[in-house]
């Protein structure tokens, strides 16, 4: 059961985070915005996922955190290389700054799901 309400917290901190599989969507949302937008989107909206994550996901269910920490580790470490990787091939503006925003998001999830106070620290610094 706890487990279960993990994965769905996860799940949905995830999708408004982005990470790799389910990162279709801010791509379109940074290239169809207007510049105000845009900023928004990558200054604050972004970072209210990683904060989901710190006050309630990891403080609430610290055990199933820790069980889930490799999967949620492999899936930010896809998401940071297929990001850097895309980012490279871009040439639209707001499309590199869209591909850039999910590498930045991946490293922030990354140091909050390192499990020390090293990586959260430098997570909340980076965001």
């Amino acid at each position: 059961m706890v487990k279960c309400l993990t994965l769905s917290f996860f799940l949905a901190f995830a999708i408004k985070t982005p990470v790799w599989p389910l990162n279709t969507w801010l791509i379109k949302a940074h290239v169809e915005a207007p510049l105000a937008g845009s900023i928004i989107l990558a200054g604050t909206i972004l970072k209210l996922a990683t904060y989901g994550y710190l006050r309630v996901l990891i403080p609430i269910l610290p055990d199933a955190t820790n069980f889930f920490m490799p999967l949620v580790q492999t899936i930010t470490i896809i998401s940071l290389i297929y990001a850097s990787l895309a980012t490279i091939r871009q040439n639209d503006t707001k499309a590199i700054i869209a591909y850039s925003s999910v590498a930045h998001m991946a490293v922030v999830m990354l140091g909050l799901f390192s499990n020390n106070i090293q990586g959260i620290e430098g997570a909340i610094l980076l965001s």
